[in-house]
């Protein structure tokens, strides 16, 4: 596996908060890349999380795309109840 691959799969992991498979990405990580390249990884994996939080908070909508590609996965989870009014309004 590649090293592009190997950070792809932390970010992605991270970005999903799923603990287990970070964890497995990590360890073959540690075996193949410096640490710095790790550590980039997560980094940009949380500042997006934080963008897509501070997004959230301010009640800026989806794009078009995302909210049609998420929509299964948003009603399975109750994510929308979660959102403000704002957040799903179109103007236009």
């Amino acid at each position: 596996m590649s090293g592009g691959r190997i950070l792809a799969n932390i970010a992605e992991a991270t970005a999903r908060w799923d603990w287990q498979t970070l964890d497995q990405h990590l360890d073959l990580a540690r075996r193949v890349l410096h640490a710095d390249q790790i550590d980039d990884a997560l980094l940009v994996a949380a500042g997006f999380n934080g963008i897509t939080r501070v997004a959230d908070a301010i009640g800026i909508p989806l794009e078009d795309h995302t909210e049609n590609s998420t929509r299964e996965l948003r009603a399975d989870a109750g994510i929308d109840a979660f959102a403000r009014s704002e957040k799903w309004a179109r103007e236009g």
